[in-house]
């Protein structure tokens, strides 16, 4: 026998979703003053930015705003999702587990029909954080000659010496010239292309576990010394794009040998 029984939807006075609206506006506006906050202290501690490029390697499909909010809230998170996102993989989250806060995005269309963005908070929780927290995720590493190898067979650049530079300085030497060719090719026409540029090598080497020396960042710092938190985010995030699609090709290449190698492996077994 069907069951008829009606279970009735809670409605919300408007008391309620004014406060509901408030308190979602004071979660922004306090993520908000911790994302001004972190940025600025990238220009004034050494540790801080290094740490802030690692996480930016680790999290590189996220936006800039978010890797420094993860490295503000737990700068050794590996592999982060929401609650359902971890539900869906079967992985339960710990008993006061401790949430990681990130902006995201969203568009809603007016009354007369425009369409505005506005962001939202939302809570994620790192794999440290739940019950598979003994799965260790690693990096893809590669050494500096292998990134070297790389970066000509992924790029246009020409093959040439770097007489009196170790490896690793060589191949940040290569990243940045391949960098600054990138700006060239998508047209990037701004004053601050050599620094963009010299941004892009860190995360680009950075990807895959090389990660930048003391004279290197007192460099970065000495980029950033004058800017505000916008222009610092913005220079961050034009460099983030430069290097990601410079990593893209670098990956391709990755898969590219790897394909040539199972063939080679396979017509060696025949």
């Amino acid at each position: 026998m069907q069951n008829d029984k009606a279970y009735a939807v809670k409605s919300y006075s408007p008391e309620e979703k004014k406060e509901y609206a408030l308190q979602k506006k004071k979660e922004r506006d306090e993520i908000y003053s911790l994302l001004n906050r972190e940025t600025l202290a990238l220009k004034d501690d050494p540790e801080k930015l290094r740490d802030f490029f690692r996480v930016q390697a680790r999290f590189n499909n996220y936006t800039i705003s978010n890797a420094i909010l993860i490295l503000s809230q737990d700068k050794d998170a590996t592999s982060i999702k929401d609650f359902f996102d971890w539900a869906s993989r079967e992985v339960r989250i710990n008993r006061g587990a401790k949430a990681i806060k990130l902006l995201y995005q969203r568009t809603y269309e007016t009354k007369e029909g425009d369409i505005r963005y506005t962001y939202s908070v939302k809570s994620m929780f790192d794999i440290s954080e739940t019950s598979r927290k003994n799965y260790i995720v690693t990096p893809d590493r590669k050494g500096p000659e292998e990134l070297i190898e790389l970066l000509y067979s992924s790029s246009p650049v020409p093959r040439r010496e770097h007489e009196n530079e170790d490896a690793v300085t060589e191949a940040y030497t290569l990243a940045n010239e391949v960098a600054l060719k990138d700006l060239q090719v998508n047209e990037y026409q701004k004053d601050d292309m050599f620094n963009v540029a010299l941004l892009s090598s860190i995360m680009v080497l950075g990807r895959y576990g090389t990660e930048p020396d003391k004279e290197l960042l007192e460099k970065v710092m000495e980029i950033l010394r004058d800017m505000d938190e916008r222009g610092i985010r913005k220079i961050l995030s034009t460099s983030k794009d430069t290097s990601n699609r410079i990593i893209e090709r670098m990956d391709h290449e990755i898969y590219r040998k790897m394909v040539r190698e199972n063939r080679r492996e396979a017509a060696a077994e025949r």
